[in-house]
């Protein structure tokens, strides 16, 4: 299992789920979305946008999104520039792959 800090893109409070994305050069890329656990998806609001969370996951697939993350928890002692690209060679390697092909 492999664990890695993200930022929180977008929140869906009815939902309670989260989209996380990870820095590259001057943007965050999106890399997947997780549903936290009701206790934590129930108290979402869109304040959590730009938070860190710490997630959980086995693989990344072709397009370089991250296969059915896990929400761990929230990290108030890492920073939006902490969520880089390059915690995961893998996600490097696909998302050079994703760029070569366009």
């Amino acid at each position: 299992m492999r664990k890695i800090c993200a930022v929180v893109m977008s929140v869906s409070p009815g939902v309670g789920g989260i989209r996380i994305g990870l820095r590259e050069d001057k943007k965050t890329i999106c890399v997947g979305r997780c549903l936290p656990p009701p206790k934590v998806s129930e108290k979402l609001t869109s304040m959590d946008i730009g938070s860190v969370v710490e997630i959980q996951y086995t693989t990344v697939n072709d397009y370089g999104f991250i296969v059915a993350p896990e929400f761990v928890q929230f990290r108030a002692d890492a920073g939006v520039y902490d969520c880089l690209l390059s915690q995961d060679p893998e996600l490097v390697r696909r998302h050079g792959e994703t760029d070569d092909k366009a």
